[in-house]
């Protein structure tokens, strides 16, 4: 039986590459690119998501007013998964441009606060060459490569993200 699960999800990798859908998470739907697995994780490891949001809610509800910061915010499915627990303003960091328009689309449909941040989070000040390697829905990025690098790669300090969202309430998650 293990088998035939593992030929199945190979398959299914093999087909979902090609083809961007819709997925749903708790009331809300995101696009998912080609490529990107979530779905088939989420099949496979039905808890892959789901404690973060519950931490959220007890968190939220403690403290009533906070923000939360999502860093390496993919395509968003993170704040989504988020929203549908609290109301707490979201700020999503998240420095690869190849998932950039999809984060702002699937963002842009849940109520509430959330901002976007278009950096890596690292040293600021310490930007460099290097090439982002992007493949089944994650990033990489891959220093001192050669041929195929991003001019500068961008990076922003914890502590500034706390600076940038400033008019957001007390972070706590």
């Amino acid at each position: 039986m293990r088998m035939i699960d593992n030929l199945f999800f190979r398959f299914q990798s093999l087909i979902l590459r090609k083809f961007k859908r819709k997925y749903k998470i708790g009331q809300f739907q995101i696009i998912l690119p080609a490529g990107h697995k979530l779905d088939i994780f989420k099949r496979k490891f039905s808890n892959y998501d789901a404690k973060l949001p519950i931490i959220a809610k007890f968190i939220a509800e403690k403290y009533e007013t906070i923000s939360i910061i999502d860093i390496g915010a993919n395509i968003g499915d993170t704040a989504t998964a988020l929203r549908c627990e609290v109301d707490s303003a979201i700020v999503c960091v998240e420095g690869n441009p190849a998932f950039i328009p999809t984060l702002e689309r699937n963002i842009s449909a849940l109520p509430g606060i959330i901002k976007v941040i278009d950096k890596f989070v690292g040293k600021e000040g310490e930007d460099r060459a290097g090439k982002i390697v992007t493949g089944n829905g994650t990033a990489r990025i891959e220093f001192n490569v050669g041929e195929g690098q991003s001019p500068e790669i961008q990076f922003i300090s914890y502590k500034n993200i706390m600076t940038a969202k400033n008019d957001l309430p007390q972070t706590k998650l």
